[in-house]
């Protein structure tokens, strides 16, 4: 008998046996179901040029609409979870996490979206060829340039990093870092309630808070009771952090020894009238 002759046979036998072939497959591919030849790597997966040619069937016009569905359905299932499996490991290893981060001049300095997105890049590949497929023209695909393709990869880095934001409040380095820039170039705080939206940056009492927070009625009814007043402690903000930390360096430069330091042209201004950093 030819291949088409046997399986043709073999379909046969299972239709005559009250057998589907969802049902062989199903015991085939069990991996509780002994066999005495390595059928599943040996007689299936190790050839990868049939199994993609079946793949595709599945997803030709020439099965039905809800066949290629389910099959779409089962293979976006797969994805999904593959990239939350990425988005926890990223999460998990804390790289994002300001709040284990000592925040000083390193903290800014050191930081760098396209090195972020490198180590990103290692950590979800599957969810950057999705962001891939998604953003890449045919066309885009065939001429792309080194420097687009640069500038797309920090795209992608940066909409990645936006998203890690949502799926955890501990990852907020790069928002740390966002917020505090802009306030330091002069951003108004209607700014900040749009950006910290969007996940591009923090809220604006993240960056300038300087104490520990105490409600209002709580001062009120403790102080009725006679009875001390609780605290809600609330994370100095990174810009308070950062003056702290300069500062600091500022007394280790002035204790390594003997230095002079000029000012010239000191303007001395009662009312501020611009928020840009040391004006």
């Amino acid at each position: 008998l030819d291949k088409q002759e046997l399986f043709a046979s073999i379909l046969d036998r299972l239709q005559a046996e009250g057998c589907t072939l969802a049902d062989f497959l199903d015991y085939a591919f069990n991996p509780k179901t002994p066999h005495t030849y390595d059928w599943r790597w040996k007689g299936f997966f190790q050839d990868r040029v049939t199994i993609e040619r079946i793949f595709n069937h599945w997803t030709s016009s020439s099965y039905n609409k809800s066949t290629r569905a389910w099959t779409n359905d089962w293979a976006t299932k797969q994805v999904e979870r593959v990239v939350a499996q990425e988005s926890a490991s990223i999460t998990d290893s804390g790289i994002l996490r300001k709040s284990s981060k000592t925040i000083n001049e390193e903290f800014f300095l050191d930081y760098s979206l396209r090195e972020l997105t490198q180590t990103l890049q290692t950590l979800a590949p599957t969810t950057f060829r999705v962001l891939d497929a998604f953003s890449t023209s045919t066309r885009q695909a065939r001429n792309l340039s080194e420097k687009w393709k640069s500038k797309k990869e920090l795209m992608e880095g940066s909409a990645i990093l936006t998203l890690l934001r949502s799926r955890s409040q501990n990852n907020s380095f790069t928002q740390a870092v966002h917020s505090t820039y802009l306030i330091a170039t002069g951003a108004q705080r209607q700014h900040f309630g749009v950006l910290s939206t969007l996940g591009i940056s923090m809220g604006y009492t993240s960056v300038i808070n300087q104490h520990t927070y105490r409600s209002k009625l709580a001062l009120d009814v403790n102080a009725l009771n006679n009875e001390p007043v609780p605290t809600r402690k609330r994370t100095l903000g990174t810009l308070y952090l950062l003056s702290q930390a300069c500062m600091g360096t500022a007394r280790k430069v002035a204790a390594s020894g003997l230095f002079v330091v000029v000012y010239d042209n000191i303007n001395m201004m009662v009312r501020i009238a611009e928020q840009i950093l040391g004006r």
